[in-house]
């Protein structure tokens, strides 16, 4: 009985001891899992201007807007967990082709973040030591994560650089709405589509630089044209489009994807010639250059020029000499004379028509071409695949070179003084010899 006492006490204090310690573990457990909790729990902090609104049970989820548009709205419940707090969801963003629906691989493309209500959001990463982050930009695969959960809700997406051959897209819109982890991330696509152009033709002549109409053009691909989602829009020498302009000489091509482009005519204005050579052009976009690339033209009327000259000397040009000019089987005629330069310029020369000339008249003293020439404007305008053509033509004039001469020695002897007359004694030209040849020009055929 004695040693019963003294046990009791023990087993009482041995009680007391591990109950105490059971108390402690359980304190220290709850302690860690409330930890874990709150890690899990944490959520994007949202920099504002103003104030951020208030909890509601329902949101507006809002289509995906590439141009910035009118938004269409629908509306979806928020997630709330059972103390009435949001939810949050993992994202992996996506930058995809408006057209394709494919991928864009290109690395660093940029873009913010923003609230449906226009709040710019920061993000954070914890380890080694908080980042804030408010740029997220792809990675050689055209995606990115998003450093933290975000709380479902409406949000927007603005890009903030150029992407070579797209447009840029200010708001692209989305709606986090299911719980998604890390594993298995809400997928959120951004569109942005491929830039185009059209290109604007101005036709006008050569010569006086006025308004052309008619006319009709060809774009060629003048390279293999492909955007950054690997798909191949035009191969080199593929024809785009075709242009045909307007009576005010002007045309308007579809929109093209950006790259060079070649411009070829396949169609001249009647009295003109077509261009044998094509323009090249390259498509931009309208940020650099305007709504339209702009390209003009100058086109040749079709052209057959007559030059007459003397025969021996070739630079001495001869006016007015006059030729009659036909044209085609009708032999239609009219009658052109040379100008000033001893230049005919034949124009309003109509395709498919072959045109023959002879002429007429010289300057006085002057024999006349006895040829008849000819020459013929195909499908294209152009005289023998040229859009001028020139032709030389000689007039003769009858020449004498007289000198007086030693006899015997044959050396040019002066102070002789000459009188020639015609054969009916009539006067034509004197002179005192100086010891070269005079020479008399113009006189008729016949005996002096």
């Amino acid at each position: 009985d004695y040693w019963k006492t003294y046990a009791d006490v023990l087993s009482a204090v041995l009680l007391t001891v591990i109950l105490f310690a059971i108390i402690l573990l359980l304190y220290i457990d709850s302690g860690l899992n409330n930890n874990s909790s709150n890690n899990n729990n944490n959520i994007a902090e949202v920099t504002t201007t103003g104030s951020v609104q208030d909890q509601t049970t329902t949101v507006a989820e809002t289509k995906q807007q590439s141009d910035g548009g009118q938004e269409e709205t629908t509306t979806v419940e928020e997630i709330t967990t059972d103390n009435g707090q949001k939810t949050k969801t993992a994202i992996r963003v996506k930058v995809i082709d408006q057209d394709t629906k494919k991928l864009i691989r290109k690395k660093g493309i940029k873009f913010s973040l923003y609230t449906k209500d226009g709040a710019k959001v920061t993000l954070h990463t914890y380890y080694p030591k908080k980042k804030a982050y408010d740029v997220f930009e792809t990675d050689s695969e055209g995606c990115f994560f998003l450093p933290e959960k975000i709380e479902t809700g409406n949000y927007y997406f603005k890009q903030l650089n150029d992407v070579t051959g797209y447009d840029k897209n200010n708001r692209s819109n989305f709606t986090a709405v299911k719980i998604h982890d890390w594993s298995a991330p809400d997928e959120v696509r951004i569109v942005i589509g491929p830039s185009q152009n059209s290109i604007l033709i101005s036709q006008y002549d050569l010569d006086t630089n006025t308004i052309v109409s008619g006319g009709k053009y060809q774009i060629i691909a003048a390279e293999n044209i492909e955007t950054l989602d690997g798909t191949l829009r035009y191969s080199t020498g593929q024809i785009v489009d075709q242009i045909n302009l307007n009576r005010n000489g002007v045309g308007k091509s579809k929109k093209l994807y950006l790259g060079k482009y070649q411009i070829k005519q396949i169609y001249s204005p009647q009295y003109y010639s077509i261009l044998s050579e094509v323009k090249g052009v390259r498509v931009k976009s309208k940020n650099s250059v305007g709504e339209t690339v702009n390209c003009n033209i100058k086109i040749s009327k079709t052209k057959y020029i007559i030059k007459v000259c003397d025969e021996l000397e070739k630079t001495k040009v001869l006016k007015q000499a006059t030729f009659v000019i036909r044209k085609g089987a009708n032999e239609e005629k009219k009658n052109i004379s040379s100008d000033e330069t001893g230049t005919i310029v034949l124009e309003q020369l109509e395709k498919n028509t072959i045109y023959s000339f002879n002429q007429i008249k010289s300057e006085e003293n002057y024999n006349i071409s006895e040829k008849t020439f000819s020459f013929k404007v195909d499908k294209y305008g152009q005289i023998e695949k040229k859009s001028e053509k020139e032709m030389k033509i000689y007039n003769r004039i009858i020449r004498t070179s007289i000198s007086v001469n030693d006899y015997l020695l044959g050396t040019a002897l002066s102070n002789y003084h000459i009188v020639v007359n015609d054969q009916n004694n009539s006067f034509v030209e004197e002179w005192t010899s100086d010891g070269s040849p005079h020479t008399i020009e113009g006189i008729a055929t016949g005996t002096y």
